[in-house]
Protein backbone atom coordinates (compact mmCIF):
# COMPACT_ATOMS: atom_id res chain seq x y z
CA UNK A 1 0.00 0.00 0.00
CA UNK A 2 2.87 2.35 0.78
CA UNK A 3 4.13 1.98 -2.80
CA UNK A 4 0.70 2.86 -4.19
CA UNK A 5 0.52 5.88 -1.92
CA UNK A 6 3.89 7.16 -3.10
CA UNK A 7 2.82 6.69 -6.72
CA UNK A 8 -0.32 8.71 -5.99
CA UNK A 9 1.85 11.47 -4.51
CA UNK A 10 3.60 11.85 -7.87
CA UNK A 11 0.26 12.16 -9.66
CA UNK A 12 -1.15 14.37 -6.90
CA UNK A 13 -4.79 13.21 -7.19
CA UNK A 14 -5.41 13.44 -3.44
CA UNK A 15 -2.50 15.21 -1.72
CA UNK A 16 -4.55 15.68 1.46
CA UNK A 17 -5.11 11.91 1.68
CA UNK A 18 -1.40 11.25 1.18
CA UNK A 19 -0.34 13.60 4.01
CA UNK A 20 -2.00 11.55 6.81
CA UNK A 21 -0.67 8.29 5.35
CA UNK A 22 2.87 9.69 5.38
CA UNK A 23 2.44 10.77 9.00
CA UNK A 24 1.44 7.19 9.86
CA UNK A 25 4.88 6.06 8.76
Amino acid sequence: TLVVTRHNVLEGPHPETVIPLSNDM
